[in-house]
């Protein structure tokens, strides 16, 4: 199946290239090493003011590979951003969490069980991908 919605951000954490603020504009592009960048979504930023983190969906948004902050950021403002990479990283399973229904149909095959359960699959005649 496809996915659907935006491609997910996989990989490395990225500093967001330096802006220079003019005290009237808000509207600016995001880079990465002078290559434009699109973050999945504004709560996948830090964004930092003269040392004060700001506040995503209120005090910036982002659209495509420009943010857009709601106050445009007085003139010659020290500015840092990071993107984060691995937004939909869930890690390792804890045990006993994974039930059937997260499972997709035809995703185990029949090598990956153990002799005990083969042979009682075998004896049972439930074979599948055999």
């Amino acid at each position: 199946m496809a996915y659907v919605g935006l491609t997910p951000q996989i990989g490395q954490y990225r500093k967001m290239d330096s802006l220079t603020f003019n005290g009237a504009q808000t509207l600016f592009n995001i880079t990465v090493g002078s290559t434009a960048f699109n973050p999945p979504t504004a709560f996948a930023m830090m964004v930092v003011l003269n040392g004060v983190p700001l506040n995503p969906g209120v005090d910036f948004s982002i659209t495509g590979a420009t943010i857009s902050f709601a106050v445009a950021p007085a003139l010659n403002t020290p500015f840092f951003a990071l993107i984060f990479g691995d937004t939909l990283y869930t890690g390792t399973p804890s045990d006993a969490t994974v039930t059937n229904s997260k499972i997709a149909n035809g995703a185990i095959s029949y090598d990956k069980f153990g002799q005990d359960t083969q042979a009682r699959l075998t004896a049972g005649q439930i074979i599948f991908g055999v």
